[in-house]
């Protein structure tokens, strides 16, 4: 691609007010409302983005809601809630500690859960190549037809969620939408926590019920 052609696709949406509005399956975003109009939403392919004015503005990254909500965290979160019932049980019969020590890993992780589904996953809405990139950078830029938007490298159209993600990575079910650049990190720290939970309540609660057990029958 020419530096002349890099500069044509720059400009050739300079003076077009939507250029920053979402264009993906569609031109027109659908437009939704909830709660007697109360809430509002924007259909983008087949993500739906709640509280569409603040979200374009920059002022929240949250209320983004995948294909697969709430199916796939609904059932994530009920394994949560069924395992640390049990743990929390057990945990009582150990100490004070913990006890808090479990239900904070199950609100945390019930927290980062939200923090995944929620976000958004990073939706193009680039309808023109930003002016701050360089014309060597702006060479790994791809224009994506179905989504009518504008890829940086990275970035790869979703059929499930029917909308270009910048920083792709995968469609995950059990989140209910996808992982991208603008939660992968929520993505990572979610299944640390989890993870450290499982550990935690397998180690400590086994090692803690085999010590108690052996305290009382000395």
């Amino acid at each position: 691609m020419s530096n002349m052609e890099l500069e044509d696709a720059r400009n050739s949406n300079e003076n077009d007010t939507e250029s920053l509005l979402p264009s993906s399956s569609s031109e027109t975003p659908k437009r939704l409302e909830y709660c007697c109009g109360r809430i509002q939403a924007e259909k983008v392919g087949n993500m739906l983005i709640l509280f569409p004015e603040r979200f374009h503005a920059g002022r929240t990254s949250w209320g983004v809601v995948g294909p697969m909500c709430p199916t796939g965290p609904l059932f994530v979160w009920g394994i949560l809630c069924t395992a640390s019932f049990f743990v929390i049980r057990k945990a009582l019969d150990i100490g004070p500690i913990t006890t808090v020590m479990c239900c904070a890993f199950y609100v945390i992780s019930t927290f980062n859960l939200l923090n995944v589904v929620l976000r958004d996953p990073g939706i193009c809405f680039y309808k023109e190549i930003p002016k701050h990139i360089s014309p060597e950078d702006a060479r790994d830029w791809m224009y994506n037809d179905r989504c009518n938007v504008y890829l940086p490298p990275g970035g790869k159209y979703c059929s499930q969620c029917d909308v270009c993600i910048e920083g792709y990575d995968h469609f995950c079910a059990w989140m209910g939408t996808t992982i991208g650049k603008k939660n992968m990190i929520q993505f990572q720290i979610f299944n640390a926590i989890w993870l450290i939970y499982l550990f935690y309540a397998y180690f400590w609660l086994v090692i803690g019920h085999l010590a108690t057990k052996h305290s009382e029958e000395k």
